[in-house]
């Protein structure tokens, strides 16, 4: 039986673009809580020992673990077999004492069992959470009392009169001892300030969304590169490689899941003999390619001025 076209075309379209959810648990049986940050993202906002992390959608994330009380720190690259699973990883020791972030299991998400008390939830986010930042106004509001002596007569009689904003009163005293001067009279003012302080209010503020590399302020193409550990393994993987196509091969697999430096896309290309595999592949690296603006110190990899030329027309394109 044929599938009608319009058909075929819809289950073509879902299975392209239908996106893995997968769950990432990691954790530590240490005291010390961490920090998870998934593509140079920080995830958890309070540091703990078991943090998940749902709704992932792509196929690899590099992690990094950051411990709150200790500047140590753990990088690994995670993939996900299959969607709908949830991934979990200890923060363990290899035998020379590095940490490292080691799998131990991966169960299907409709057989997830209840999480521990001490587990953070989190739904993955591409952005930096909000960190909010408190505001406060301060009002100040000054009441002014004047109180006047209007007239005094020879008896000792006393006739005052209290004037504040809103209200008058007069009071009629009459004192035998006091002995003023008949047309006497005095003034005073008195000041009350009270300050008020409203409710604090919060505005979010982002944390930095990329990378920052010292000297650098060209363009980016792409936000956060490998760090050199990561690079190290991935350039063994390359150099384990006997042909230029595999090598090729390679090189593409890890520059198109990844960021790169200019630097590391260099020595990357340098691992290619021939000049046509080492021009197709800066042309593919281009844009997951941190520092862009720097791409010119590709040139020197090359062996014939062509290639340069040919690159060059390829950026201009872009």
């Amino acid at each position: 039986m044929r599938i009608p076209t319009f058909l075929f075309s819809i289950l073509f379209a879902v299975n392209v673009f239908a996106q893995p959810i997968s769950d990432l648990v990691v954790y530590t049986t240490e005291p010390d809580p961490f920090f998870l940050i998934l593509n140079g993202v920080k995830q958890n906002e309070e540091a703990m020992t078991n943090v998940r992390v749902t709704d992932l959608n792509q196929l690899a994330y590099d992690a990094r673990v950051v411990f709150e009380n200790t500047e140590v720190q753990v990088d690994k690259k995670i993939f996900f077999g299959d969607a709908g699973m949830e991934y979990v990883y200890k923060i363990k020791a290899k035998k020379n004492g590095e940490l490292t972030l080691r799998p131990q299991s991966a169960t299907a998400l409709n057989l997830v069992q209840p999480a521990p008390s001490n587990q953070q939830t989190i739904v993955y986010h591409a952005m930096p959470a909000p960190v909010p930042v408190q505001h406060s106004v301060t009002s100040t509001t000054t009441t002014s009392t004047t109180s006047q002596s209007n007239s005094m007569n020879n008896g000792g009689g006393v006739n005052m009169s209290l004037v504040v904003p809103g209200i008058n009163v007069n009071v009629n005293m009459t004192d035998p001892f006091l002995s003023i001067p008949q047309g006497g009279s005095s003034t005073y003012t008195e000041s009350i300030t009270t300050t008020t302080t409203s409710a604090p209010s919060f505005e979010p503020v982002y944390e930095p969304d990329h990378y920052v590399m010292p000297g650098y302020n060209g363009p980016i193409g792409c936000p956060w590169p490998m760090s050199n550990g990561q690079f190290s393994d991935a350039l063994r993987s390359v150099s384990s490689k006997s042909f230029d196509d595999e090598k090729a091969t390679v090189s593409k697999q890890i520059t198109g899941s990844n960021c790169l430096t200019v630097q590391q896309a260099r020595t990357m290309m340098m691992e290619l003999s021939f000049d046509s595999a080492k021009l197709d592949y800066a042309k593919f690296a281009y844009n997951k390619t941190y520092d862009i603006g720097n791409y010119y110190k590709l040139n020197d990899a090359f062996d014939f001025s062509s290639s340069i030329d040919e690159l060059n027309a390829y950026i201009n394109g872009n």
